[in-house]
């Protein structure tokens, strides 16, 4: 209820409508979220569509010039939307954009990327590797090659020029999948001077089995589907070893 209780509290200057999309909950929420704000707009849905399959029914519910899409555990602050319009109002020739996210109590995180994920940024990052190897954040906004999924403003005419999000991916990369299609002909933008808060793993933690097996499935096909056949082939090799005895499940 946070979520929604900082986005009425803290935007200013713009005119907005929120809609909510319900993947078959069962714990009541969404109808004490009805009651609690009769003005928010609601679909539901008899069956999980996943992360992508929520967003794509959204993007043709809503008539507004741009698409803000956040995590339910996204708090925002210091009318943050009304600061990414008025960029993105100043800057027509830039199609995406994002602030930067803070994890209470742990600081900033890096939540772009200027590499797209391939075989040796993921080895990195599931050893630990990555660790020794700080990433930094900027303090002015600065063009990247994707940003992530879990608080992106976009114009929405962009899902008209380049189509809907892959559901295949269902919970996680179905962001990145995306802006690669979108890379070569569209600016996208980190806005550090604009921080909110994330929780990460607000819902589920990440570390739950649940979550860790469609990260991996995930990563699987978006490795199947951008990534040369030798990298599918020695990421698969890399998750048996770490004794993922679902991957050929998950990884077909």
């Amino acid at each position: 209820m946070k979520c929604l209780d900082d986005i009425t509290k803290y935007t200013e200057n713009v005119d907005y409508e929120i809609w909510i999309f319900d993947n078959a909950s069962v714990d009541g929420a969404v109808d004490f979220i009805q009651k609690k704000y009769p003005d928010i707009n609601i679909i539901r849905s008899k069956e999980n569509l996943g992360y992508a399959g929520a967003l794509n029914k959204l993007f043709f519910a809503t008539k507004s010039k741009y698409f803000a899409f956040i995590n339910s555990d996204i708090f925002i602050k210091d009318n943050a939307f009304g600061k990414i319009v008025k960029f993105m109002e100043e800057n027509p020739d830039i199609a995406l954009v994002s602030p930067v996210l803070n994890q209470p109590g742990q600081g900033l995180k890096r939540n772009f990327g200027i590499i797209f994920p391939n075989i040796f940024t993921v080895f990195l990052d599931y050893t630990g590797i990555s660790r020794f190897f700080p990433k930094k954040i900027p303090t002015s906004p600065i063009q990247v090659s994707y940003i992530e999924g879990a608080f992106m403003v976009m114009k929405k005419d962009i899902i008209e020029k380049y189509g809907i999000l892959d559901e295949k991916f269902f919970l996680f990369m179905e962001d990145i999948d995306f802006q690669i299609r979108m890379r070569k002909k569209e600016k996208i933008f980190i806005l550090p001077e604009i921080i909110v808060d994330h929780l990460w793993g607000g819902s589920l933690p990440h570390s739950h089995p649940i979550m860790r097996r469609e990260r991996i499935r995930s990563l699987c096909y978006y490795f199947k589907k951008h990534r040369p056949k030798w990298e599918s082939k020695v990421l698969k090799l890399f998750f048996t070893i770490k004794r993922n005895q679902w991957i050929k499940e998950v990884c077909k």
